[in-house]
């Protein structure tokens, strides 16, 4: 990679970040003092899909996602109406050659692109499968009431509704 270029983390004295996705502190937790000549890199924590870092300001400590770290540092602030986004779908890479802020729209056109768009199974709130789907299908073409398969599946009548009039699911 070529060479890497470090900013300060704004409002965050002590720390700063790299165009290669780093984090990197100055502070060091002792009675003694508050600050060493040594940098020391950061070992961001995974949530959600995204690494985030906790950075302290006066003895409180704050969660910052290590892309809009990069973006507010190398860009600038996020414009109004617009996130963070990884053009390549890679939500752990965080070089600034692959951020930019953008519209929520652009990023669902990006999510979709990449097929990392959170529907069906990926979702956090689904309770069937694509391979249920069908079944479900066909077990109500077969005369089952919408009560016996949302018992069935742990569903409601409502989930099995819109599933049949095809406003949910309709990528299986």
């Amino acid at each position: 990679m070529a060479d890497v270029e470090y900013h300060v983390v704004s409002g965050f004295p002590g720390y700063r970040i790299g165009t290669d996705g780093t984090v990197w502190s100055q502070l060091v937790f002792s009675r003694w003092k508050d600050k060493s000549d040594d940098w020391h890199r950061l070992k961001p924590q995974l949530r959600r899909g995204y690494l985030r870092v906790g950075l302290t300001r006066n003895g409180k400590l704050h969660w910052r996602s290590v892309h809009r770290l990069v973006l507010e540092a190398f860009v600038g602030n996020c414009p109004v109406g617009h996130e963070a986004c990884h053009n390549d779908g890679n939500r752990q890479n965080n070089i600034l050659q692959n951020l930019r802020w953008d519209t929520p729209e652009a990023n669902g056109c990006d999510k979709r692109l990449h097929g990392t768009i959170a529907r069906g199974s990926r979702s956090s709130s689904a309770k069937i499968t694509e391979r249920d789907v069908p079944l479900i299908r066909e077990l109500r073409t077969s005369g089952h009431s919408y009560g016996e398969i949302a018992s069935r599946f742990d569903i409601t009548r409502a989930t099995v509704i819109a599933l049949l009039k095809g406003r949910t699911w309709t990528h299986v």
